[in-house]
């Protein structure tokens, strides 16, 4: 149990699809308690028995929103996915339960203030979460499972592809870029050249790029202020560099493996003790570049 709790969980940071699901969920409230009317709401007029369905599920979606968008917002370094374990989904999703719980019981005594057919406040808490704690560390636990396989699989099959060998190389056409590259910030001096092969990747981090390098057989890193977007905008001519996370610009041909668990796949730099992470929508794209890099004749 120790060992799931602890293994890496994927954190998605679309707020548009996080409402939206949120939205679906407020929405089967609504339509839940329209249709199968319970907890006494089968003696309200049919109006207003929809009328009420809908606050339900209207709270619902407010309170489920603002925790599952809004906190990440807030709070980025809390949520930060390269941090983010099964353990913390599952308090999470707990913490999104007790809340709709806790707004819909305030919801309840505004609606109906003269019930009292429900338990106390701190008795319906925890409830929910005797309730809830079961399917919420199910769910978690399949999701991680399920994508741990296929990722895993991934890996081994894009390992495979790097260690089959390669092409003899051929004569370097002359429209072949340099050797050299030339990174340019925002300032005036921020510019920093250095060897193509000697560039392992580029992460953003906030108004500024860190770029790691390597240098008399050291891996270093310096910071430029740029946006990672501009970079990706300069180094367009060189396809070996290619971005395959939000925050993260790769040369695919230093990769020397990839592994791969439920947050999606990670490549590995030789001589690197940091891994660099790829974007799950991006893991074909970067399966099909590593196998035509390893496989091409030529190196730029």
């Amino acid at each position: 149990m120790r060992s799931f709790l602890l293994q890496p969980y994927p954190f998605g940071h679309s707020t548009q699809r996080k409402l939206s699901v949120c939205a679906i969920i407020g929405l089967f409230v609504t339509l839940f308690l329209g249709l199968f009317q319970p907890f006494g709401m089968d003696e309200l007029p049919a109006a207003t028995l929809w009328l009420h369905a809908a606050c339900f599920g209207l709270v619902t979606f407010v309170v489920s929103g603002l925790i599952q968008a809004g906190l990440p917002r807030m709070l980025p370094a809390l949520f930060a996915e390269e941090h983010w374990k099964s353990w913390k989904e599952i308090v999470l999703l707990l913490l999104v339960l007790l809340c709709i719980s806790a707004g819909n019981y305030g919801l309840m005594f505004w609606l109906y203030p003269q019930t009292n057919m429900y338990r106390g406040f701190g008795q319906v808490l925890l409830m929910t979460v005797q309730v809830g704690i079961f399917p919420v560390v199910a769910v978690v636990f399949f999701k991680q499972m399920l994508l741990y396989r296929r990722y895993a699989a991934a890996a081994l099959a894009v390992n495979q592809t790097l260690e089959a060998p390669t092409a003899a190389p051929d004569i370097v056409p002359a429209n072949v870029p340099v050797a050299a590259i030339e990174l340019v910030g925002d300032g005036q001096k921020d510019r920093l050249t250095l060897p193509l092969a000697g560039l392992l990747w580029i992460a953003s981090a906030d108004n500024y790029v860190r770029v790691h390098f390597r240098l008399g057989g050291q891996v270093r890193s310096q910071l430029l202020r740029a946006s990672l977007k501009s970079i990706e905008q300069q180094v367009a001519p060189y396809p070996q560099l290619f971005r395959c996370h939000r925050m993260y610009l790769v040369n695919l041909e230093l990769v020397s493996a990839v592994s791969g668990n439920a947050q999606g796949l990670r490549l590995h730099i030789e001589g690197a003790e940091e891994s660099v992470p790829v974007s799950r929508s991006l893991t074909q794209p970067i399966r099909e570049r590593l196998a035509h890099l390893s496989h091409s004749p030529q190196q730029a």
